[in-house]
């Protein structure tokens, strides 16, 4: 059991060193004009409005559509290192509640990638209100 333990420990610090190195080489991203959230422009296109805002949010001059679709395409990345690490340490505890926990964990990490694919397509097609509507949803299920 000790030695199980060890590898779930070796490979959560691997995942934890994955998950700080795609924040490290996210570019970072401008607050666009129509954005409250100075802190993390993401948000604005986490948490649209409308298709009206997800477009302004995703065209403004403040960031490109490489840089906004290079972020995302991290975020898919930080999405598998979150399921590992967090996966990786509800299998240490093994209680009852791990399948629910677990459960929970899949269906937040699909939630996310759908946000994320709803972006995509808002950056690649044009931004409309099921869009908007598809991120902002997701976003909150997922948080």
């Amino acid at each position: 059991m000790v030695a199980d333990l060890g590898k779930v420990a070796k490979a959560s610090g691997a995942v934890a060193f994955i998950i700080v190195a795609t924040f490290v080489t996210a570019i970072p991203l401008e607050t666009p004009a129509n954005c409250d959230y100075d802190a993390l422009p993401i948000l604005c296109a986490e948490f649209p409005v409308d298709g009206v805002d997800l477009h302004a949010t995703l065209n403004d001059e403040a960031n490109d559509a490489a840089t906004w679709r290079s972020n995302i395409l991290l975020d898919f990345l930080f999405i598998l290192s979150y399921v590992a690490l967090l996966g990786a340490l509800a299998m240490m505890r093994q209680r009852e509640s791990t399948r629910g926990v677990l459960a929970l964990l899949a269906a937040a990490a699909l939630l996310d990638v759908a946000e994320n694919l709803a972006i995509l397509t808002a950056i690649d097609e044009g931004a409309t209100d099921a869009l908007a509507r598809i991120a902002s949803s997701e976003a909150l299920f997922a948080s």
